[in-house]
């Protein structure tokens, strides 16, 4: 019987998962999916297929609450009867660490993830930035509020700020301005300022707002220049063309790496007490990935060893879900 009970899950998961993706009417496949998707007495909490579904709807979720806000919502509802455990990331490219698959006590993460790569903190309410992205995050919480699913949100910004456009800013004069700590706090404490008075306005479409600590800078002092010239951020954040700051960046003073890994402490600190100033929740899943050295522990960085922007998904998985799992218990 139990494995005939496993075979009938599994079977569910997949017929749910050809819906979800299949081509049809949005009430057909609302329907459908919510269908086969009701608990059978019996059944295991996360089957493969089930896994299968919960990865293309972490994918493509934000999007299609967007969307199509009463079928997704529709199917969450589902799955949350399967034991997920939904939440909603928006953030810039740091923001895939928090994508992350885990099982706790017959429950299962399901991250809906808006992917806002190199959006700036401090842009978000800026109506008239390059990105546009407080706009389409406004348009997709404003969705998610007109369901009856309960989704708390996760905004995961400001490394951009941080690690890019404060450097871009010290480069739009030539020579590029030098170091000093003065320049940076102010502009960390501004950055904040705008940051939170955003997400301070998304309150009432979100059942729940966190803010994310952003996470200790992954370049190496020797990787650093190379890893700063983006193209990506520079045609987003920069004011001068590649070549030019790729020029200005082989002269320009930089921090070594426990500077900066303290340059990001800096902006978290401010950056929690203006979440507790303006009510909204705080995410911490940065400062116990930092060791004795100042700067982020090794074992962290993956293969790239400090060639890339990014920490590594998979090295940092433990910690990040540990995290996910105390904000989305609490959402009960």
């Amino acid at each position: 019987m139990k494995h005939i009970l496993a075979l009938r899950d599994w079977l569910y998961a997949g017929l749910a998962a050809f819906f979800w993706r299949g081509p049809m009417p949005a009430g057909l496949r609302a329907g459908l999916i919510v269908t086969v998707m009701k608990r059978p007495a019996g059944a295991s909490p996360l089957s493969r297929q089930m896994r299968i579904l919960a990865s293309a709807i972490a994918a493509g979720g934000a999007a299609s609450l967007a969307a199509r806000p009463e079928t997704t919502a529709r199917t969450i509802a589902a799955l949350k009867q399967r034991g997920a455990a939904p939440l909603l990331v928006a953030g810039d490219s740091h923001s895939r660490l928090y994508v992350q698959r885990a099982v706790q006590a017959g429950r299962f993460l399901l991250p809906l993830h808006h992917l806002a790569t190199a959006a700036s903190a401090r842009g978000l309410g800026n109506a008239s930035s390059r990105s546009g992205q407080g706009q389409a995050i406004a348009e997709l919480l404003a969705a998610a509020a007109g369901t009856r699913v309960d989704v708390p949100v996760l905004f995961v910004f400001g490394q951009v700020d941080m690690e890019f456009v404060y450097t871009f800013k010290r480069l739009q004069a030539d020579p590029p301005l030098p170091l000093d700590d003065d320049a940076f706090a102010t502009f960390a404490g501004s950055t904040v300022d705008a940051y939170a008075a955003f997400a301070d306005t998304m309150k009432p479409q979100a059942h729940r707002l966190a803010l994310a600590a952003i996470f200790p800078p992954a370049l190496s002092d020797a990787a650093w220049r190379q890893g700063y010239v983006n193209a990506h951020i520079v045609n987003a954040h920069a004011a001068a063309p590649l070549d030019v700051l790729a020029r200005r960046l082989a002269v320009a003073e930089i921090a070594d790496w426990p500077t900066r890994t303290a340059q990001h402490q800096l902006f978290n600190a401010r950056l929690q007490s203006a979440a507790a100033a303006h009510d909204l929740e705080w995410l911490d899943a940065a400062s116990g990935l930092v060791g004795e050295a100042g700067i982020v522990e090794p074992k962290y960085l993956g293969q790239s060893a400090g060639s890339d922007h990014h920490l590594d998904i998979e090295a940092v998985r433990t910690e990040v879900t540990a995290k996910l799992w105390a904000f989305v218990g609490a959402a009960g």
